[in-house]
């Protein structure tokens, strides 16, 4: 069963800018913090079998460690997205080391398609990731 969530209208007025909905009629699978040595390709193998799609958000360093379960996401047409290199907080780490980790994560992950770790990101923060990945 799912149990749909709305976002808060405020939430869409403060950042008018972001997606908050999808137009078409389309479900979009992602899957956060990975890869994970054992979870990852079991999930991978379940979508497989059904014949789903997802983004995988992932961590660079996660990356790093799992190479190979980075090729299996990949090998089996799903999408690598960026969740940074160490999975920072956005409202704890200043601006330059934050943007110093994304760019790191996007030189072992190769996607410009970022999440925020924790869904949380400062309003400097989100402006030039903007301009910058869009």
């Amino acid at each position: 069963m799912l149990f749909p969530f709305k976002t808060p209208k405020i939430l869409k007025g403060s950042f008018p800018s972001m997606e908050w909905e999808k137009k078409d009629e389309k479900l979009h699978l992602t899957f956060d913090d990975g890869p994970h040595p054992t979870i990852t390709p079991w999930v991978v193998e379940l979508l497989d079998k059904h014949e789903i799609k997802a983004t995988f958000f992932c961590v660079g360093e996660n990356a790093l460690l799992y190479p190979e379960v980075i090729e299996l996401i990949k090998s089996k047409g799903h999408q690598i997205a960026n969740h940074s290199h160490n999975h920072l907080n956005g409202w704890k780490t200043n601006n330059k080391k934050y943007f110093e980790n994304i760019e790191l994560a996007n030189h072992t992950l190769q996607s410009n398609l970022f999440r925020p770790p924790y869904g949380k990101i400062k309003s400097s923060q989100r402006k030039v990731i903007e301009k910058e990945y869009r």
